[in-house]
């Protein structure tokens, strides 16, 4: 991710409507597939924090560690007073069988990662058993645009290939659905836009929306947020999986 991006999501994560809906659909998805434990303080990992405000946001669930490459993300993270080290998700700093939970967005179609493998298999190791991943990743290759080249994505993914990807680390899904369907026809256009235009450049889509147009957007995450602790959808701009490590893993 070009350094600038770092501050930009830092600057407009609190109130930017992508951020303030997947996080809710993420937290209320974590307090169905968590609250049936008996720990009263589980021990997170945000594996790729960014910019810290999710990290932030688990704090409600336990003890929450965030690692990251990037020193600018470090550095954010930090700002809000959390735990964090300098790290590849390929090589994490932390013993075997340490976390009940790690969660990871949008950190293994980056291109630093060169085998998605190698990284679960490194979150397995971290993971106790039964222990619970969270993987948020964007969804249909053909929608690459100039987000993905900005924030440096190496491809968008298939439920399919998610799935396989897991199974053969040694989780078992749990919860497998897609999010944003309502922005999948905006996200759409704007790609065939580009396509048509050729103007595929690096550009961020994360920019101060109009207020009541960001106050519907939201709403509509809500709405998403509450049928997702009931269905899984079946289309949307990303895939979330939620998965146990199976217990002979480690």
């Amino acid at each position: 991710m070009q350094i600038s991006e770092y501050k930009n999501i830092f600057n407009n994560e609190a109130s930017h409507f992508y951020y303030v809906g997947y996080h809710k659909i993420i937290l209320a998805l974590l307090k169905k597939y968590l609250t049936t434990r008996k720990k009263p303080k589980l021990k997170i990992l945000d594996a790729g924090c960014g910019a810290g405000l999710l990290t932030k946001k688990l704090e409600s669930f336990g003890d929450v560690w965030g690692v990251d490459m990037s020193s600018e993300a470090v550095k954010f993270t930090r700002k809000r007073g959390l735990n964090v080290k300098k790290a590849s998700i390929l090589k994490l700093p932390f013993e075997d069988k340490t976390f009940d939970a790690i969660i990871s967005i949008d950190v293994l179609c980056h291109k630093s990662i060169p085998s998605d493998q190698q990284a679960l298999n490194e979150f397995s190791r971290v993971l106790k058993p039964k222990g619970l991943l969270i993987l948020k990743l964007p969804s249909h290759n053909w929608l690459y645009g100039s987000h993905d080249l900005l924030v440096q994505t190496k491809k968008r993914y298939s439920k399919k290939e998610v799935l396989t990807d897991l199974k053969n680390t040694g989780f078992t899904p749990v919860k497998t659905t897609y999010i944003g369907s309502f922005l999948l026809p905006i996200v759409t256009i704007k790609h065939v836009k580009e396509s048509l235009t050729k103007s595929i450049s690096p550009n961020t889509s994360v920019k101060k929306v109009w207020d009541p147009l960001n106050s519907i957007l939201i709403y509509l995450f809500k709405v998403e947020a509450f049928l997702q602790s009931l269905v899984s959808i079946p289309f949307g701009i990303s895939i979330l999986v939620f998965a146990k490590k199976n217990s002979k893993k480690y």
